[in-house]
C-alpha cells in the first residue's frame, strides 16, 4: 500500500509540473502572437484529473467503497462478456 501511495505522490508532482510547463508554454505562445483556443475547458480538465487522483487516494480508505464478493456478475460485466464472445465468434 505504501508503494501505491508513493506512486500517487509521484503522479501528483508530475501533474503539477505539467501545469507549470503548460502555463509557461501558453505565455510564450501568446507573446509570439499565438491564439489560445479551448480556454474554457482547461479548468474542467484540471478538476477531472484532480478528482481522479482524489478518488485513487480515497478508495482504499473509505469502507463504503470496499469491494464485496458477489455471487453473480453485474449487468455491465455480463454485457461486456457477451460482446466479447460475439466479436470473437465473428473474427473466427
Amino acid at each position: 500500500m505504501v508503494a501505491f501511495y508513493a506512486l500517487l505522490g509521484v503522479i501528483c508532482v508530475e501533474r503539477v509540473a505539467e501545469l507549470v510547463v503548460s502555463q509557461r508554454h501558453a505565455a510564450a505562445s501568446l507573446r509570439a502572437w499565438g491564439v489560445e483556443s479551448g480556454v474554457g475547458h482547461f479548468p474542467v480538465m484540471v478538476a477531472l484529473h484532480a478528482a481522479l487522483l482524489a478518488g485513487c487516494v480515497l478508495e482504499p480508505v473509505l469502507p463504503c467503497w470496499r469491494r464485496t464478493e458477489r455471487k453473480s456478475p453485474d449487468l455491465l460485466t455480463r454485457l461486456c462478456l457477451r460482446r466479447r464472445r460475439s466479436v470473437t465468434a465473428i473474427a473466427f
